[in-house]
């Protein structure tokens, strides 16, 4: 891969424990750019992600759309394989 070309996006979210609808905006806009972009677009989630954090992604169907991966290498082969 060439020296500063992009291989994916990978949103880590391991010691979040508060999101709200900016945050969920700025990652659905993320992930319609890398896919504009033909790149893959994963969120890393860790183990567990916050009770918080797990509920509203839930509520709002995003648990299902986004590509989750709860570690780190997995997050960045799926982005790099464009899977989501």
């Amino acid at each position: 891969m060439a020296q500063g070309e992009a291989a994916g996006v990978v949103v880590d979210l391991r010691e979040t424990t508060f999101i709200d609808s900016s945050v969920l905006a700025a990652m659905i806009d993320g992930r319609r750019r890398a896919r504009e972009a033909g790149l893959g677009f994963t969120v890393l989630t860790g183990e567990r992600l916050h009770d918080d954090v797990e509920r509203l992604l839930r509520l709002t169907g995003l648990h299902s759309e986004l590509c989750l991966s709860s570690g780190r290498d997995s997050a960045i082969a799926a982005a790099r394989e464009g899977m989501a």
